[in-house]
């Protein structure tokens, strides 16, 4: 499964009623156990998706999740789906596999 950016919608996320004008690692790391009490039926789905031993979960960076440059962030997406290093992959801006480049719209 590709998610091509914007999965999470940090940059228009608030935290306890405000829009925050920073971004640090614990902030993100709020915002996305915030998105998950909000919508635990998509992570629950990504967790039954895992336990295919073949299936994995990449997510590129939109310009609304810049938040995954963080590895707070990704761990705590993986703690979240029960995933790890080798099925939740985030490689950043773009995705190359064999002859197909995936890179999110912002990028265009």
């Amino acid at each position: 499964m590709i998610r091509n950016g914007d999965a999470e919608d940090f940059l228009k996320m608030g935290l306890h009623g405000k829009h925050t004008k920073i971004i640090t690692p614990q902030i993100s790391v709020q915002k996305l156990q915030n998105a998950y009490n909000a919508h635990k039926g998509v992570y629950r789905a990504y967790e039954q998706f895992l336990k295919n031993k073949k299936n994995r979960i990449i997510t590129i960076t939109g310009n609304h999740d810049h938040d995954y440059v963080y590895k707070e962030v990704q761990d705590e997406f993986r703690k979240l789906v029960k995933g790890n290093t080798k099925n939740v992959l985030f490689p950043g801006f773009k995705y190359e596999i064999k002859d197909t480049l995936f890179i999110h719209g912002h990028n265009l």
